[in-house]
């Protein structure tokens, strides 16, 4: 995943924080130094915590991979500016326990799934703009002989999507809670995006950077509403849908309905939830039809 490129990225967007004035954190500027236009270094970060677990397996193959999920999510925004433009890199990982029938919990670490990626975003009164770069690999990377049994190892995807300014999790808990009038605009949260997965880029050959990967474009969904609130409690009903255009002209459906019990007070986030996938048509490693999960979400 060239960490060591990833290294002198890190180094020189520090490097360049080092000789920068920073404004505080209120936005204001620090007493011993000259006004900075809004420039402000990590201003802010957001990580989700998530455990849930699995039923409705449709077969024994999902029986033996789909048992126990963890995913774990951070996002650091390195600088912003005025407010409005912000830098993030986010980092995130998916760790599945399957379970053999009437035996002992399963790790294949075949199924370990982790992907960063740097984004921009800029943010205007009414939505987000978002334009990055997604990149995820599994662990079978480095036994490519047995890889396509599996579907995509890895890719690197530019994306660009727009959103509603409370869609992340802690901004919508922050839009619905704390006694405000929950009007459509502060209940309802959404996101839309496309992504285009790097083959050919500009006539240059990029296959190494999406080694096994039959998806060009996604074209990607997501609602979620708050249904009411009582007493430091939401109940939020979620929708997601994707349809995923293949090289070989097919398109491929994933459509997801989700609700949970939200507490809206407190200093972190945290939700009960159940997830139906109503119907997958990804690829084996990536698929996950029919699936039932219950879980429990922190998050900031």
């Amino acid at each position: 995943m060239q960490i060591h490129g990833l290294r002198h990225v890190l180094g020189a967007v520090l490097a360049i924080a080092m000789v920068l004035p920073v404004c505080a954190k209120d936005g204001s500027d620090s007493p011993s130094q000259e006004p900075c236009g809004g420039f402000r270094i990590a201003p802010e970060y957001h990580f989700d915590e998530d455990v849930h677990f699995f039923f409705n397996q449709k077969d024994s193959t999902f029986k033996r991979l789909y048992f126990v999920e963890w995913n774990t999510f951070a996002e650091l925004a390195f600088f912003s500016i005025d407010n409005r433009f912000f830098f993030f890199f986010d980092m995130q990982a998916a760790i599945d326990l399957g379970r053999w029938p009437d035996k002992a919990i399963l790790f294949d670490p075949n199924q370990v799934d982790i992907g960063f990626g740097p984004t921009f975003e800029y943010r205007f009164n009414r939505l987000n703009v978002a334009l990055g770069l997604d990149h995820h690999c599994f662990h079978q990377i480095d036994t490519l002989v047995t890889a396509p049994d599996f579907g995509p190892m890895y890719w690197n995807k530019l994306m660009l999507s727009v959103s509603s300014p409370q869609f992340r999790p802690e901004a919508f808990r922050e839009a619905i809670g704390h006694g405000a009038e929950l009007t459509w605009d502060r209940r309802i949260a959404w996101q839309a995006g496309i992504a285009y997965t790097l083959h050919d880029f500009f006539g240059m050959d990029t296959s190494i950077v999406g080694w096994n990967q039959v998806y060009m474009i996604d074209l990607t969904g997501e609602a979620r509403c708050a249904a009411f609130r009582f007493k430091g409690f939401a109940a939020i009903l979620d929708g997601k849908t994707g349809a995923y255009f293949t090289r070989t002209n097919q398109t491929l459906w994933n459509q997801q309905l989700r609700a949970e019990l939200l507490a809206t007070e407190g200093k972190f986030g945290l939700d009960l939830f159940v997830n139906w996938v109503v119907v997958d048509q990804l690829q084996k490693r990536l698929n996950k039809d029919r699936l039932v999960a219950i879980g429990i979400d922190g998050f900031r």
